[in-house]
This record gives C-alpha cells, structure tokens and sequence, in this order.
C-alpha cells in the first residue's frame, strides 16, 4: 500500500496537470462538436412525474464516457483477474498516447509551430499556469493529484480492482509531455482559477461522485468565483452574450455547489463493497443523477425509470451522510432492477400481484441499504440498528435454526432464509409510508396501478 501511494504521488506530480488539461481540452472539443455534451445543470421541473430532460440539462460527462466506466473484458475463470489486469493498463497507456500528443503539440506551439495567435496565449498562458502553482502551491498540488488519479479511483470504485492495479503499474512513467502541457491552462486574470465554470463543473462532478469531498468543493468554490466574474462582466457590459454566458454560468456554479454537497455521500458509499459494485453499476448504465428544488421533491431522492434518473432534492443532501449513502444505494439498486427488467409492469398483471411485486423490489433495494450499513459499521461508523435491519435479521437467523437437522445444505439454507427475511420486509415496507404522498407503500402502488 505505501508503495502504491508513492507511485500515484508520483506521476501526480509529472502527469497531474496533463490529465486536468487533456481533460479541458477533450470537453472543449466535445462541447463544440455536440451541443448535448456541454456540462450544465438545469433540474426536473416540478410535477408527479419528473420532466424529460432537455438538451441543456445533460450531466457532465463521467470518468470513461458518457456511459461511465468502460466495461470490463469476458475472460474465463481465474483469467479473468489478468485480463482485467492488462486492461488497466491499455486503458492508461491510450490515455498516456493521447496526453502525449497533446503535450508536444504545445511544446512545439512554444517554438512557434503553431499559428500566431495561438503562440502568444501558448506563453501567455503557460506564465498564468506556473503564477497559478507558485501562488498556490497547495491548490495546485491537490488538483494535480486528483487529476492524475481519476483513473485510477474511478475503476477502483466501481469494483473492477485489477484494472486500477494496471493503471497503476503504468501510471508512474505517464506523460513528461503532459506536464509541459501547462501552456494550455489561459488564465484571463491571474486572480480567478484556471479554466471555465463548465470544466471546473465536470471537476465537481467527477470528484465528487468519487467521494473526493475536498477535490468536489475547490471545484465548486472555483465554479462559484467565475461564475461571479462573469456576471460581473455581464452588469458592466450587458451584451447578450454576456447575459447569456453569465446566465449558463450560473446554472453550472449552482449544479457544482450541488455535486459537492452530495460528495460525503458518495464518500461513504464507496467505502463499502456493496456501494462500489452498484457505482459500478451506475457507470455501466449510465444513469443519470439531477437536483431538483421543487417544494415537493426537496427532500427526497427517488429513481424516476422513464429517464433512468435519481433524481435528488436538495434538502436531501443536508441529511445525516451515512442515511444519504444508504438512499443512494436503495435508488441505484431500483436503477439496476429497472435496467434488468425486474421493475413490474402493472398493464401485465392483476392488482393484488402487481402490489405484491413492487413490495418486493422495495425489499431488495433496502437490503441494499442493509448492507451498506452493516459494512460501515464493520468500519467503526456508530449506526443505530433500523427497525428494517431487525425484521429481517430476525426472520433470517430464525429460518436458519430451522434449517438445522434437517439435512439441507449450509447454502441452499442461506438461499432460502434470504428469500423468507426478504418475503417479511415486504410485508412490513407494505404498511409504512412511501416518501412520496406520504402514504403506505401498499396504497401507494395500489393507485398506480388504478392509474392503468
């Protein structure tokens, strides 16, 4: 472990800022290509369903694409480990490649193999870069880190462990070219953070859906700053390009300083294995999260499946972190359930089946937060046990005793005391109240499938 630190610190420190570039460059380009992959935050609008996104209110673009982490190979058996192994580090060495061209082709825009104007902000920006390290040593220091590793954390916390060891074995002689690449960090005033309110917005967002609360709120402060010059630009000259820019502006600061309160979430929830295997999830899908401020909504979170969304209210995100991780969990497993057509369906089915059902997808999705919980307390957090935990552990240890003397397998009884455990936590969710309408869950899916 002490060796693995000393290697990502240090390529942080030779490859850090090429990362944080290349990655300003590629949403650069992306953003121009395609209006659609311009990070900004706009939220659902109100109402019992939530709204269809539209074209402006697409998330930034996560760690391996717009589908998250790219998936693992099919390898047989005991393969599978080197595979994934190899993986890893084809997946750096692409990255090292492109990082690589990127950075000669700044050095050489420093001997003038460029056109003019790109020479004089090449030098010009490569004074604010190195003005930004010197100023702020620890700041900068920070984001390279983050920017050098995000490789790394992003497979390591969607479960695929092998794959970040083969980044890892590549990383330490990553990119000498990417750090020459500081040329391409313009800094219009040396007195705001590099870059625009949308790439320090993808920061926040990549930072914080790793659990990096420190890396999530610099982005979000740094977010917030511009978006203040910004419309301090617009009140002084109010174009409408100004108006219009300060306006996006604002909306992304806003969607940042979100992302960065929902990071201690993520924070926890990827502490346990059982939270990484469902961000991993999340990532493969490609689901989206959204912030909402509706009066309604504000406090809750919920999975909205017609737009394969969690959809967060803000009021959400000042809960107890360890509860938000636990949530998180239970909406992101109703992701997977819907994702592998376990959701049901109530056109297919008569009423008393479809409450019955939909019973047992909620039971499912709390075991999810069961686990969480269980793996945090493994870990010194003090979490009270829930009425939820009791019911089922109680049925599970019961059946277990049962099971004794009976001659059925160690596994086969295990198997069938998680379904009975799973079968009364249904029973008990029917009779609580859903966090919409704040009405039992049994009439809650009653009047949906009324709704058919």
């Amino acid at each position: 472990m002490i060796l693995l630190v000393a290697a990502i610190a240090a390529a942080a420190v030779t490859a850090g800022y090429g990362r944080e570039i290349a990655g300003m460059v590629r949403t650069a380009i992306d953003c121009a290509a395609q209006t659609g992959t311009c990070p900004t935050g706009d939220s659902a609008s109100s109402g019992e369903e939530p709204s269809e996104p539209d074209g402006n209110g697409a998330a930034p673009v996560l760690p391996g694409g717009e589908a998250g982490i790219p998936d693992p190979l099919d390898c047989w058996g005991w393969v599978q480990g080197a595979c994934d192994f190899g993986q890893g580090m084809w997946l750096e060495g692409s990255d090292m490649a492109t990082e690589a061209v990127e950075g000669a082709q700044s050095l050489g825009c420093h001997f003038h193999i460029c056109n003019p104007d790109d020479f004089r902000e090449t030098w010009s920006a490569t004074g604010d870069g190195l003005w930004h390290t010197v100023t702020d040593p620890i700041g900068a220091a920070q984001d390279s880190w983050d920017a050098a590793t995000a490789g790394i954390r992003g497979d390591y916390n969607a479960g695929h462990e092998e794959r970040s060891a083969g980044r890892v074995a590549l990383i330490v002689g990553s990119s000498v070219f990417g750090a020459i690449g500081l040329g391409i960090r313009s800094v219009p005033d040396r007195d705001l953070p590099a870059g625009t309110v949308a790439t320090h917005l993808a920061t926040a967002t990549r930072e914080g859906r790793m659990g990096n609360v420190g890396g999530a709120e610099r982005a979000a402060e740094n977010a917030e700053r511009l978006a203040e010059a910004s419309e301090e630009r617009a009140r002084e000259d109010p174009t409408q390009d100004n108006l219009d820019q300060a306006e996006r502006d604002r909306r992304d600061a806003e969607r940042a300083r979100l992302e960065a309160k929902a990071a201690p979430a993520f924070e926890l929830l990827l502490e346990t294995e059982t939270g990484r295997g469902l961000n991993g999830f999340l990532h493969r899908q490609g689901t989206q999260i959204e912030f909402v401020n509706d009066p309604d909504r504000r406090g809750h979170v919920m999975y909205d499946p017609h737009t394969d969304t969690i959809i967060m209210g803000e009021d959400f995100l000042d809960t107890d972190p360890v509860v938000a991780a636990s949530r998180l969990a239970h909406e992101i497993t109703h992701a997977r359930q819907s994702s592998e057509g376990g959701l049901p369906d109530p056109t297919r089915m008569d009423r008393d089946l479809y409450i019955k059902s939909a019973l047992g997808t909620e039971a499912d999705a709390v075991v999810s937060e069961i686990r969480v919980y269980e793996e945090l307390r493994e870990q010194g957090h003090d979490i009270p046990i829930t009425e939820w935990e009791t019911v089922y552990n109680e049925s599970y240890e019961s059946y277990m005793e049962e099971a004794e003397g009976t001659g059925m397998s160690t596994g086969r009884a295990e198997e069938n005391a998680d379904i009975v455990a799973r079968g009364e936590l249904a029973r008990l969710i029917g009779t609580q109240n859903a966090s919409v309408g704040n009405i039992p869950y049994t009439e809650y899916y009653g009047n949906i499938w009324d709704q058919y």
